[in-house]
């Protein structure tokens, strides 16, 4: 056992918070794996040009094909919608009203869903609020409200067709993802390599939409959602591999495995015999998979629950004390280890050894508020190795070597993607809304019947402000804004006249 030099002191049972002599990059990590082949593999990117900006790495994940894929199934969903309503659609429905989106729409769409999660709002309505205290200008004059929700209404990735009966052994619960999930899963291990050190864990994904992969998990910041398993770079957190749980009844688990087991060889393998080390926690951890592992050459570390089959009586007895040294057994190239942090902390590795090093934690118990304990190299790597974060972000890192804000990092993406779209023939006429028009500010806003009267004393009906064109399609309308007497439809014209800055629809039938 080796044994860094440090100052002299007592222990505690509080190690995780951490003073300024915390362990750092220089720590050992205890390696102990002669059996383990070399790691050769070219980590990193692999992009081929490394001068790229921040929406050109965005771009390498939504490229034009997972665009085109949007565009198409949106299109084919709003189709089929039609033609099942047929005659049923409701006159100015979004059904009735729709037009095929196009990809430069797309993309305007995805960049306002990216703005959205950096000024979150209670509801999309307010993103177009006409409120000189809540007005978001941009927002008005990248898409139109009813545009937006058009599109967000008849959003999809698959052909509704193509689904297979939940019968049929080849059905698949997440069919509504699949192609874009595939295309997405290609990419991400496209343009990067993980290091050496990889983690395995499990993670929420907020959702309380109406789906029968809905889970609960108490302990995590989502309490609901949708539950997934990723693999990542340790040192990054670059997310290379991806699963959605599909449920318990959704696949055979083999005989003498486990889920967890089943999860992590199908996240590894494709790392296999490349020397890479595998970091994950109590629920994945288990004798059997460390063994499969080793088997492939591939070494694992993780915390692990002492009356797991296989672990060791010795560890499964063990009763670790504080400022104790650390309880181990090696059985079967397996090593455990048990040693008290600020609870007992049970760990298995296949490439660590037993040892140790000293380090300076903050301690209300003892002078100064800090003392000295010895803790095992393994259990410190593997803390620092279990950890995720944005794929585009990471390799903006990689490239740069520094970090980029988030929150400054989407809104550069934002503007790439829409710069081509607000120069195209498709924002023409579009007008700015610093000064918005007194129809838009003012709160008098009550329809009524037209006072005016013919000369013949029937009531007048002049032209819709909002839909009647006279070179096209003319519409009359009996109801006016009470204020000014401006004519327009009850609907949807008298909505479209007092929250759009450009209000004007095509009349249809």
């Amino acid at each position: 056992m080796h044994m860094r030099d440090g100052c002299d002191g007592g222990s505690s049972d509080s190690s995780d918070n951490e003073s300024e002599e915390q362990a750092s990059e220089e720590v050992s990590d205890g390696f102990a794996h002669k059996w383990l082949i070399a790691f050769r593999e070219l980590a990193g990117p692999h992009l081929g040009d490394n001068d790229v900006s921040e929406g050109e790495l965005f771009e390498l994940f939504f490229n034009e094909e997972i665009i085109a894929l949007f565009v198409r199934e949106t299109n084919r969903y709003a189709d089929q919608l039609k033609d099942a309503k047929r005659d049923r659609a409701r006159l100015w429905s979004r059904v009735d009203l729709w037009k095929p989106v196009t990809t430069e729409e797309m993309g305007a769409f995805l960049a306002l869903l990216l703005l959205m999660g950096r000024t979150r709002r209670s509801s999309y309505n307010l993103y177009w609020s006409p409120d000189k205290l809540l007005e978001m200008p941009g927002f008005c004059e990248v898409m139109a409200r009813d545009r937006f929700l058009s599109i967000l209404s008849f959003f999809h990735l698959v052909d509704n067709t193509t689904a297979k009966p939940r019968d049929n052994p080849e059905y698949d619960k997440a069919f509504k993802l699949r192609p874009f999930l595939d295309l997405l899963l290609h990419l991400w291990q496209k343009f990067f390599h993980p290091q050496k050190e990889v983690a395995v864990d499990e993670s929420m994904i907020a959702f309380k939409g109406p789906t029968n992969l809905m889970q609960n998990m108490p302990k995590k910041p989502h309490k609901w959602g949708l539950k997934a398993w990723g693999l990542a770079d340790s040192r990054t957190g670059y997310l290379w591999n991806w699963q959605l749980y599909m449920g318990k009844e959704n696949k055979a688990v083999p005989e003498g495995t486990g889920l967890a087991h089943c999860v992590v060889n199908s996240l590894v393998e494709p790392l296999y015999h490349k020397g890479h080390i595998v970091h994950m926690d109590h629920f994945f951890s288990s004798s059997p998979l460390f063994q499969e592992l080793f088997k492939n050459e591939t070494g694992a570390c993780g915390t692990i629950t002492p009356n797991r089959q296989g672990v060791p009586e010795k560890i499964k007895n063990a009763k670790p004390q504080p400022g104790q040294p650390a309880i181990t057994k090696k059985y079967q190239n397996i090593l455990y280890l048990s040693w008290y942090d600020k609870r007992a902390v049970n760990l298995a590795t296949t490439v660590h050894s037993t040892e140790t090093f000293r380090k300076t934690v903050h301690s209300k118990y003892h002078p100064e508020h800090q003392c000295v304990i010895e803790k095992p190299c393994a259990i410190e790597a593997h803390t620092r190795h279990m950890m995720t974060f944005c794929n585009a972000l990471v390799i903006w890192k990689a490239l740069r070597g520094t970090w980029r804000n988030a929150e400054a990092f989407r809104l550069k993406i934002a503007h790439h993607i829409l710069d081509p779209y607000q120069t195209g023939p498709l924002r023409r006429g579009v007008r700015k809304t610093e000064n918005p028009p007194t129809r838009l500010n003012m709160h008098e806003h009550y329809p009524g019947i037209n006072p005016k009267r013919l000369a013949t004393g029937k009531p007048s009906s002049p032209d819709c402000v909002v839909c009647s064109d006279r070179e096209k399609k003319r519409h009359q309308t009996q109801y006016v804004r009470k204020k000014c007497n401006v004519p327009m439809c009850l609907f949807p014209c008298y909505e479209r006249y007092h929250t759009l800055v450009n209000f004007k629809l095509e009349c249809t039938p």
